[in-house]
């Protein structure tokens, strides 16, 4: 059995061996044939050198032959451009007339007070905003008699009167400053002195107050303020009052100042602008408070204006707007270009106010101030009324008025209901205010007293 196999063995060796030599031989075959194959490829080397590339252009020499256009020559260019001539706004703003601050550093110093805690507190004192320069107190007398373009001016014998008057303070605040820089430190005649001299402060206090506010109302309200002293509580008392508000604001004020011709002509404009709406304000039995910079500030307290102070508001608001457009048409040749979308924007609100002093002048403050000032942003040629103004309007003169509600935005607040109000052109006869009546300019009434249908 084991032999059997052995053959089987070497036989299976055998025909292995020959199937290798063949298959050898065969790839031996194929090589050789490989080999005449690739004797037979192109001569890449003579295929390409015979290939003929397009010619390169000469791109210099093409760039060189190209003419370009002249270049212009933009600075003398821009040398021929005109520039529209900027106003000259330092000088602008030189021309505003800024009311004189005291000089409360000197009040102090002239005084000359001993040292000591009384004497330390009333210094302290001295030094607010709140009180006058009683030894240059008259200055608002020579503001009052100094010949500006005043609307309300003092008679003569009111710039007397009061001259006199502070005249005898400076003589008394001078004897006690000399009492008390000779009195004991501590004692009780310094403090006597001191309270003397701290009445004195507040009654300067007060003329100044007196003075500010007779250049800001009505001829006849000057004389009743210099004769009833009840009068002159009801205004510089430190209480509220119900009033109405009304603010006027020039819409576009910046574009009309940069159309102006000149810084002279567009102060001009804002100047005699100012001093007519003033005009109006006082002669409506307003009080004018104060130029905001591009428009006015001005009051109706109820005491003041009377019961029709509802109806002088509004029709001093359509005088305001009828003067801008008389006043701007008139003063077209001031301006480079005459824009047509301006005008005032008045805003009026009621409401309890206060009459504060600062910087040694009267303003009021309170709620109605904001919502008015605010409203004064209305559309050119409008008139927006806050809520309870429109009330007031509706119940006391509401028969003579046009009103119509309009959305209006406010900065910070969003949209709010307003009411465009404006007379209707019913005729009427405001009632006097209690304080004129029986005078013999209540008999005989000014153009502020007449019919406004007729005007």
């Amino acid at each position: 059995m084991a032999k059997k196999t052995s053959k089987k063995s070497d036989s299976e060796s055998l025909d292995l061996s020959e199937t290798a030599r063949k298959s050898l031989k065969k790839l031996a075959a194929d090589y050789e044939e490989m080999l005449k194959g690739m004797s037979n490829l192109p001569d890449y080397a003579k295929l390409f050198s015979s290939i003929r590339l397009p010619e390169v252009p000469d791109y210099a020499k093409l760039f060189a032959d190209i003419k370009l256009g002249e270049i212009p020559d933009y600075t003398r260019l821009f040398e021929n451009i005109q520039l529209p001539e900027i106003p000259d706004y330092a000088k602008m703003f030189e021309s505003i007339q800024l009311p004189e601050i005291p000089d409360y550093a000197k009040l102090a110093e002239g005084l000359r007070l001993p040292e000591g805690p009384s004497a330390a507190k009333l210094l302290e004192g001295l030094r607010t905003p709140d009180v006058v320069n009683f030894l240059a107190a008259g200055s608002t007398l020579r503001s009052l008699s100094t010949p500006t373009e005043r609307m309300v001016t003092p008679s003569a014998d009111q710039i007397n009167k009061l001259r006199k008057e502070i005249d005898e303070l400076r003589e008394t605040a001078a004897a006690h400053a000399k009492a008390l820089r000779a009195a004991t430190d501590g004692s009780d005649e310094q403090k006597l002195e001191i309270e003397h001299l701290k009445s004195i402060v507040e009654q300067f206090k007060e003329k100044q107050r007196l003075g500010f506010l007779l250049e800001r109302v009505h001829p006849d309200a000057q004389k009743h303020l210099l004769q009833s002293r009840e009068f002159q509580e009801k205004f510089l008392s430190t209480g509220e009052c119900s009033a109405f508000v009304m603010s006027v604001d020039i819409r576009r004020s910046t574009e009309l100042m940069l159309k102006a011709r000149t810084a002279e002509q567009f102060a001009d404009f804002i100047r005699h602008l100012c001093f007519e709406l003033t005009a109006i304000v006082v002669k409506s039995l307003g009080v004018f408070d104060k130029f905001t910079g591009d428009g006015v500030l001005a009051f109706f307290p109820d005491f003041f204006t009377g019961p029709d102070a509802a109806y002088r508001v509004v029709a001093a608001a359509d005088e305001c707007h009828a003067a801008f457009e008389r006043h701007y048409r008139s003063s077209r040749t001031s301006f480079k270009s005459v824009l047509t979308n301006v005008g005032l924007g008045i805003g009026i609100d009621y409401g309890f106010v206060r009459l504060v002093q600062v910087a040694g002048g009267l303003t009021v403050v309170g709620e109605p101030v904001v919502y008015a000032c605010r409203l004064s942003s209305a559309p050119p040629g409008k008139t927006l009324s806050n809520q309870p103004a429109f009330e007031q309007v509706s119940a006391k003169c509401g028969g003579f008025c046009f009103a119509a509600e309009q959305d209006h935005e406010i900065k910070h607040e969003g949209s709010m209901l307003a009411y465009e109000v404006r007379l209707n052109g019913r005729g009427y006869m405001p009632a006097p205010p209690e304080w004129l009546k029986g005078s013999p300019d209540a008999e005989n009434p000014k153009p502020d007293q007449k019919d406004h249908a007729a005007q």
